[in-house]
C-alpha cells in the first residue's frame, strides 16, 4: 500500500541493465539502453501510433539477453493456435452439411 508523503527520491530511481529496452511515451522513442540508462547509439526508433509502444517490445523482446527471440516465439504460437482453430472449425462445417445431406436423403 502506498500512502501520500512516503515516497522519497530514492524510490524513484531506475536501475537500468545493459541491453534494457527502454520505451519512453513523453518523448515517443524507443531505444537500447547502456548500463546508464543512455541510448546505444543506433537504436533509437521513432514510435508512430496506437500500438507503437506493443510493437516495439514485441519487436525486440523484453530487452533482457537471456531473452532471445522471445516476441518471435509468441507470434509462430498466434499462428499455430489460429491454423488449429481453422482447422477445425472447416472440419465441423464440413460434418454438419455431411449430416445434413444424409438426413434429407434418407427423408426422401
Amino acid at each position: 500500500m502506498i500512502e501520500h508523503g512516503i515516497v522519497t527520491p530514492e524510490d524513484l530511481v531506475v536501475s537500468f541493465t545493459e541491453g534494457m529496452l527502454v520505451v519512453d511515451e513523453i518523448q515517443g522513442i524507443a531505444y537500447t539502453a547502456d548500463r546508464d540508462g543512455v541510448p546505444v547509439p543506433g537504436t533509437t526508433e521513432e514510435l508512430i501510433g496506437a500500438n507503437a509502444v506493443t510493437s516495439a517490445v514485441a519487436d525486440r523482446g523484453s530487452g533482457h539477453p537471456a531473452s532471445g527471440t522471445r516476441g518471435s516465439s509468441v507470434r509462430v504460437s498466434l499462428l499455430v493456435a489460429s491454423s488449429v482453430l481453422l482447422i477445425a472449425a472447416v472440419t465441423i462445417v464440413a460434418l454438419t452439411r455431411r449430416k445434413a445431406k444424409r438426413q434429407s436423403v434418407v427423408l426422401r
